[in-house]
């Protein structure tokens, strides 16, 4: 892909010819209609989009020029010169390309007309040239990426060279100054790129500036064409002191400089992609470049895109939704949202560029490496595709607890597809891994068609085949299939007759399927002692996890003494490595125990089951042991396994000599009835507890508790009653349930307030209106409320909406859900997330928050100190079960297989 980008002294001398950059603001956003029709249509070009200007054009009275990033997908000629700008009277306007990528953006300024807010910008002029590639006023800063093909650091004339090699235009945005901390367009890749700068600076004091361009790697200054400063070869960028000594000097009398920075990114393996321009005015210490500093235009949107017939031509955003990474697995999840008007979404045909399409208007879709790919868009309304490169990687995003339901979905549909079979083995293995680890109920269907598939192909060791048929042994019971599940058993034990330890694994989950799926405790029971007996020397823990299970097998049937013998059978099982565990103490065995409860207690619930599984399997008589049935119990509670904690409870209940549990075991199956929503049920369960053990009752202050339970139940019946009257009635359902907004007119439900910003009519995340922020006479903060009714007390909330930036952007966002009075949860009510300019890129923040103590409440989303323009578009919150949230610190932190 060849590109100009000005034609500077310093790089015109060197014999390249780049295309000069700029950049424009504004600053109150324009909260009014788009118009309703446009000016006559200008012959020979075949579209045009409609961008406004995103603040108040009486601020910027010096301004001359407006800029815009145009969404040109591969629309445009090879030098992107077929455009041009008009006014809303018709009039045709100087118009300049600044910068063109294109599989990307088309970096378009034009001349502005006075105060008007609407232009056109005409594209596809297939049989003439329209724009000139020399700007039409020096006002802004535009960057512009490439691919480094270069090899050589050490000279400004070497990196030339290099230069003249890297061809490939990656991206383009505006910026407010030159800060940069990762690689733009490539964010998880900091190697080989070059990144290049051109902008004015606006002297209104003359005299000596120095300057200073802290960089890893390569980079070099240039002003009016003069090298001011260059640092060569593989470095680091410095994070200590800077000398004043380190700062090069230049004269620069009143009026417009224009400047060039060039940062070249080589291989050094321990550099991130950092560049950043600071200076030293005369008489002053030195500091970073004020936005006031340069010289700036305006700045415009895109609102709209249509051809000829003024019918809205869909082009598309894409952003990462979130990145699934557990014991080898990494999925990415990512978003595309189809923008502009679509009378028939599934007339929307997708080409997702690695071999597979869809349709549809907002589509999630899930890539199985990071990486370019080429995206396309088809739609009814224009004959050709809009075509982008993504790039897709490990974003920076919390994790949402939603995603592993929603890469189940997806992948659901890539294994319906009919030559899913011929999907590359090891993309199949790592969708096999993925849901053999993500807990999801509706997992089952999928693991028993790709677990028959891998056990038909060669080249599987024999555990891996083990793992294979055990699991669909496990799918098939889940479904209801038990009887052919055990079938299964004599096929697997066939293959591995001649391997002990695989033939373990293979009757063991035949066992537990008799006694877990088919409650068949009497075949169960035969299978673990011919497990046990024939297999006695085998060193494997599958032979101890079998005597372990038939104790369970023992307790569920209430013959404790039974289960007891099948646990001490245990200790002498599995070979050497229980050998040291068989001699330890109960001192010993007790400090685990009290580890474990030190972690429950500190809310670290994964950790302590995890520690408790050790002891299970370590110390099997512990698990009719009062505070380890206790503990289980508590952790299962926690992590939202209901029915698991009630039968610890009612286990922990039966042994007599643990009595003085009972009081906490009648309280936690209460509180587990509870959180399934059987409000009569715990309402039974704390009449029994207040009546067999008043004092605990009195001393844990249940009688509150009970009051937010009948509330909870009597908002429920209401929300009952009201629904069966009056579905579409509002408040017709009174237990929150999740909120999402695009700050759409026509959603019909209160989308929250904007303090300090507007809802802008713009293309969006979610749907063709946006919140839009601008600051640019100083830092200013931004806010959104949105009032949150029905919530759960204490319970657990997911927080997420899409941002993207121009020209600077904030610092960081905070996310709050406080009480309609100001209460806050300390444990995790309120979150500071960090951020990355984008570049003109969508990305997602993403929180888990607490509730406080209260059923309603505000959610609070805070962008502090914020300068540029900021886009906030598709925010969500929605209740986290246990189980999820569970399920979510299971998969991230790597589990053992299910």
């Amino acid at each position: 892909m060849n590109f100009t980008f000005g034609i500077s002294r310093a790089l015109w001398m060197a014999g390249i010819c780049f295309f000069c950059v700029t950049a424009g603001f504004a600053q109150t956003p324009d909260s009014g209609q788009l118009p309703a029709k446009g000016p006559n249509w200008l012959a020979g070009f075949q579209i045009r989009y409609l961008v406004r200007v995103t603040g108040n054009p009486t601020d910027f009275a010096n301004a001359q020029s407006i800029l815009v990033s145009l969404p040109t997908g591969t629309w445009l000629r090879a030098d992107g010169s077929d455009v041009v700008a008009q006014s809303a009277s018709g009039k045709v306007l100087p118009t300049a390309v600044l910068s063109h990528a294109p599989g990307g953006r088309t970096v378009v300024q034009f001349q502005r007309e006075g105060d008007e807010r609407f232009y056109w910008v005409y594209a596809m002029a297939p049989n003439g040239a329209a724009a000139s590639n020399k700007p039409i006023a020096q006002e802004g800063i535009v960057a512009e990426y490439r691919q480094w093909n270069g090899d050589v650091l050490d000279s400004w004339d070497a990196v030339v060279k290099g230069l003249k090699q890297s061809n490939t235009v990656i991206g383009n945005s505006f910026v407010s100054n030159i800060h940069q901390r990762y690689n733009p367009v490539r964010p998880d890749n900091p190697r080989n790129f070059a990144a290049s700068y051109r902008g004015f600076l606006n002297i209104t004091k003359p005299g000596t500036y120095k300057f200073f361009l802290n960089t890893d790697d390569a980079g070099f200054l240039f002003i009016d064409g003069f090298k001011v400063y260059e640092a060569l070869g593989s470095r680091i960028h410095i994070n200590g002191v800077v000398k004043e000594s380190d700062f090069k000097p230049i004269e620069l009398a009143v009026g417009i400089h224009p400047f060039e920075v060039h940062h070249v990114m080589g291989n050094s393996a321990q550099s991130a992609g950092k560049a950043v321009l600071v200076w030293k005015m005369p008489d002053k210490p030195p500091y970073y470049i004020p936005l006031t500093a340069f010289n700036m235009g305006m700045y415009a949107e895109v609102a709209r895109v249509e051809n000829f017939a003024q019918v809205s031509i869909p082009i598309f955003a894409f952003g990462i939704d979130d990145t699934l990474s557990s014991d080898g697995v990494n999925l990415y999840l990512a978003r595309f949202e189809a923008q502009g008007d679509t009378k028939d979404p599934q007339q929307l045909v997708w080409d997702f560029g690695d071999g597979t399409t869809g349709t549809g208007k907002t589509v999630e879709h899930i890539y199985f490496t990071p990486g370019d790919y080429k995206v396309s868009l088809k739609s009814p309304a224009f004959g050709f595709p809009f075509t982008q490169m993504v790039h897709v990687f490990a974003a920076p995003v919390a994790t949402s607890p939603f995603s592993l339901a929603i890469a189940t979905k997806l992948l659901a549909g890539v294994l319906a597809s009919p030559t899913w079979t011929t999907t590359d083995p090891q993309k199949l293995n790592m969708i096999f891994d993925f849901l053999l680890i993500s807990e999801q109920k509706d997992r089952w269907p999928l693991l028993e068609k790709i677990a028959r598939h891998l056990l038909t192909l060669p080249g599987n060791d024999p555990q891996r085949r083990v793992i294979f048929y055990t699991t669909l042994m496990k799918a098939l019971a889940e479904q209801g299939n038990g009887t052919e599940s055990i079938k299964l058993m004599d096929t697997a034990l066939n293959e591995f007759q001649k391997l002990p330890s695989m033939e373990v694994e293979i009757m063991l989950a035949a066992a537990d399927i008799y006694r877990v799926n088919l409650k068949d405790y009497e075949n169960a029971s035969r299978l673990y002692e011919k497990l046990i007996e024939g297999h006695r020397g085998v060193g494997t823990p599958g032979i101890r996890q079998a005597a372990i299970h038939w104790g369970d097998l023992f307790t569920e049937s209430d013959d404790i003494a039974q289960a007891e013998a099948r646990y001490r059978m245990a200790k002498d099982l599995g070979g050497q490595k229980f050998q040291s565990t068989g001699t330890m103490d109960a001192i010993k065995q007790g400090a685990l125990l009290r580890v474990a409860e030190q972690k429950l207690n500190t809310g670290e619930v994964r950790q302590s089951r995890q520690l408790l599984e050790r002891i299970e399997i370590d110390f099997p008589e512990q698990k009719l042991q009062g505070l380890y049935r206790f503990l289980r119990a508590e952790a299962d509670r926690y992590a939202g396994r209901y029915e698991e904690a009630i039968r610890n409870y009612e286990v922990l209940i039966k042994l007599s000599q643990w009595s003085s549990y009972r009081d906490r075991a009648f309280y936690g199956i209460a509180d587990c009835y509870y959180r399934m929503g059987e409000f009569d049920k715990t309402l039974k369960w704390l009449d029994t507890l207040k009546a067999s053990f008043p004092d605990f009752y009195t001393k844990k202050k249940l009688d509150k508790y009970r009051k937010v339970v009948e509330s909870h139940k009597e908002r429920v019946e209401v929300a009952r009653t009201k629904t069966a009257a009056n579905p579409q009635a509002e408040g017709a359902d009174m237990e929150f349930k999740g909120f999402e907004t695009g700050f759409e007119p026509d959603e019909h439900q209160n989308l929250g307030h904007p303090e300090n910003f507007k809802f802008t009519p713009l293309l969006g995340m979610m749907g063709p209106t946006v919140g839009l922020m601008q600051a640019y006479n100083g830092p200013q903060q931004f806010e959104y409320f949105k009032h949150v009714s029905n919530m759960t007390v204490n319970g657990t909330y997911w927080v997420e909406f899409w941002y993207r930036d121009m020209l600077g952007g904030p610092p960081s966002v905070t996310i709050s859900l406080v009480g309609s009075r100001g209460e806050s949860n300390e444990d995790g009510g309120s979150v500071t997330v960090g951020l990355d300019s984008t570049y003109g890129e969508w990305r997602k923040v993403g929180a888990i928050l607490k509730a406080p103590v209260t059923q309603d409440g505000i959610l609070n989303i805070t962008f502090p100190t914020t300068v540029g323009t900021v886009i906030m578009d598709a925010v969500k919150i929605f209740p986290v079960t246990d189980r999820e949230f569970d399920s979510l610190h299971s998969f991230v932190q790597g589990t053992a297989t299910q």
